[in-house]
C-alpha cells in the first residue's frame, strides 16, 4: 500500500486523532451475541481499572435475532444482564443503550419483516426500562436510518 491507514467511520466520528471531537475506544467484537458480550465483561475485557468512560455506548442483540431466532424477551433479558454487569464494575458511568437497528428495510419480507417486529418490540422494552432505570438511556437511531435509506431511493 502507500502507507496511508484507510479511516474507519468510527475513527472519523470517535477519534480525536481521526477528526472527532471526542475520544471513543471501540471493544465490540462482529458478530457477537448479548451472551459473548457478556462472557467478555465477565472475564477481563474491564479487567483495566484506568478504563473508566464517563458514558458506555451499548449496541447488542440483533444477532441475537438474527443467528439464534431469539424472542424480544430473551433478547432484552440479554442486554439487560450485559447493562446489569457494566452498573456492577463501573457504577459511576452513565450507559446509553441504542435500539436495535432494522435487519432490512422491507418490512413486507417474510422473513426479515418478522425479525424486524422483533427489533421493534425488544426497543419498545428498553426503552421502558431505560425510562424507570438511573443513568440508563435510551436512543432510537432506527428512524434516522430509514430516512436515509428512503432519501437514496428517491
Amino acid at each position: 500500500g502507500n502507507g496511508k491507514k484507510k479511516k474507519r467511520p468510527f475513527d472519523k466520528l470517535f477519534t480525536k486523532d481521526g477528526g472527532g471531537t471526542i475520544e471513543g475506544l471501540a471493544l465490540g467484537v462482529g458478530g457477537d451475541r448479548t451472551i459473548n458480550l457478556l462472557w467478555h465483561l465477565r472475564n477481563g475485557l474491564l479487567s483495566n481499572r484506568r478504563l473508566r468512560p464517563k458514558v458506555w455506548f451499548v449496541l447488542i442483540g440483533t444477532n441475537d435475532i438474527g443467528g439464534d431466532g431469539c424472542s424480544a424477551d430473551r433478547v432484552v433479558e440479554g442486554i439487560v444482564q450485559v447493562l446489569k454487569e457494566l452498573r456492577r464494575k463501573r457504577p459511576n458511568s452513565q450507559i446509553l443503550v441504542h435500539g436495535l437497528l432494522p435487519r432490512s428495510d422491507d418490512y413486507n419480507s417474510t422473513t426479515l419483516g418478522i425479525k424486524n417486529d422483533i427489533c421493534d418490540q425488544t426497543n419498545t422494552k428498553l426503552q421502558e426500562i431505560a425510562t424507570k432505570t438511573p443513568s440508563i438511556h435510551y436512543m432510537a437511531a432506527k428512524p434516522t436510518f430509514l430516512r436515509q435509506q428512503q432519501q437514496q431511493q428517491q
